[in-house]
């Protein structure tokens, strides 16, 4: 009998600021046992562990025309159509093989409220994917002064599972367009508003 086991994982986190960008809710293992007839009476198993997702530790290099001070609020990436990066999956225990449903998406969005630029307009962040070959992306880095964005039509990019897969993409030629500032004027000092609005 195999005995199979699944786990989520929590990761440690270190003082590198990327660090905080990994979603421990993407992460999944799959423990499995030996065949065994039973439980050996002291009740240890020896697993072999493997993960279901891939892990994407990619670098966004050289962006261009970002402030002092300037701080990312997301990055959005978009694959071509077709191409399921996040959403439900459902996982086969015994073969580890990976299906998703209608609701996965090519679009992962990656929180960024603790990401930061280096002095050389460098960002570095951590993702958990579906495995996927990826043959076009979108990047767009979100910040609290502008949004800077790169389309890549043709790539060969190959996130495989149960690996680190480092990528590193080259911003310089990102376009930037500013936020702009909202504000905010009185009109009239509100009235009795009726029911519903």
């Amino acid at each position: 009998m195999i005995r199979t086991f699944l786990f989520k994982v929590i990761p440690v986190k270190s003082n590198t600021n990327y660090t905080y960008s990994f979603d421990a809710k993407g992460d999944l293992l799959i423990g499995r046992s030996g065949i065994y007839d039973a439980f050996p009476s002291d009740e240890e198993v020896s697993l072999h562990w493997n993960r279901v997702v891939a892990h994407a530790h990619i670098t966004l290099k050289a962006i261009k025309g970002f402030t002092s001070g300037e701080t990312v609020n997301r990055i959005v990436l978009t694959a071509q159509d077709g191409v399921n990066l996040v959403g439900q999956q459902k996982v086969n225990l015994i073969t580890g093989e990976v299906t998703c449903d209608d609701t996965s998406s090519n679009v992962l969005t990656v929180d960024g409220k603790n990401l930061t630029f280096d002095s050389s307009g460098n960002v570095t962040f951590w993702a958990c994917i579906l495995p996927a070959k990826v043959t076009s992306l979108n990047i767009v880095v979100i910040t609290d002064k502008a949004a800077y964005t790169r389309e890549i039509k043709d790539c060969d990019l190959d996130f495989k599972k149960n690996a680190r897969n480092v990528l590193g993409i080259n911003m310089a030629s990102a376009v930037r367009q500013e936020v702009a500032d909202e504000s905010w004027s009185l009109v009239s000092p509100a009235k009795t508003l009726s029911a519903g609005t």
